[in-house]
C-alpha cells in the first residue's frame, strides 16, 4: 500500500516518459538487474566470490525496487529494513542507468525507503561507500548522508538521520 501510494505522487515526466517505482521479488529478475548494472559499481558485486550467496540473502531478506520510465526499468535500490533493535535501515545496492544519472531517480528511491523507513518507525539508514567512489559520496551527501566512520581499509559507512 506504501508503494502504491507512493508511486500515485510520481506523475512526473522524465524525459517524456511516466515514471513508476515497482517492488522486485523475484530471485532471477533481482539476479538479471544486479548483473546489468555491475559497471556502474567501482568494486563488482558479480565478481565477488560469494555472489549467488549473496543472490540468495537479497531475494531472501530484503527489500528491493526497481525505479523505471515508461516500464523499462532506469535503476534499482536493494536495501534491508528488519533491524528492529537498532531501528536503522541498511541500503547494501542503490544503482541507476548512466543515461538517466541527471534525472534525480537515485534521490526518488532515497526518498522512497525515507518515507518507508519513517513511517515504520525507523530512525536511520546506513550504507557503505568505496572512499574512491566520490561521484557517490557527494550525491550521498546531498541526500543528507553524513560519514560516520571506516567500514574497511577502502570504505566508509554513512548515515541518514531520519
Amino acid at each position: 500500500m506504501i508503494l502504491q501510494n507512493y508511486c500515485s505522487k510520481l506523475s512526473e515526466n522524465i524525459r517524456g516518459g511516466e515514471l513508476t517505482l515497482l517492488p522486485l521479488v523475484d530471485k532471477e529478475t533481482i539476479k538479471n538487474i544486479i548483473i546489468k548494472y555491475d559497471e556502474l559499481f567501482t568494486k563488482s558485486v558479480v565478481k565477488s566470490q560469494n555472489f549467488d550467496e549473496f543472490i540468495d540473502k537479497i531475494s531472501c531478506n530484503a527489500n528491493v525496487i526497481s525505479v523505471c520510465i515508461n516500464g523499462q526499468v532506469a535503476g534499482y535500490c536493494a536495501y534491508y529494513m528488519n533491524d528492529f533493535e537498532s531501528r536503522e535501515a541498511y541500503i547494501t545496492l542503490i544503482a541507476v542507468d548512466k543515461d538517466f544519472q541527471a534525472n534525480h531517480l537515485g534521490t526518488i528511491m532515497l526518498d522512497y525507503i525515507k518515507a518507508v523507513a519513517v513511517i515504520n518507525r525507523f530512525i536511520g539508514i546506513r550504507l557503505e561507500v568505496q572512499d574512491n567512489n566520490i561521484k557517490a559520496i557527494r550525491f550521498y551527501e546531498r541526500n543528507n548522508f553524513c560519514v560516520e566512520n571506516p567500514a574497511s581499509k577502502d570504505s566508509k559507512y554513512m548515515r541518514c538521520d531520519l
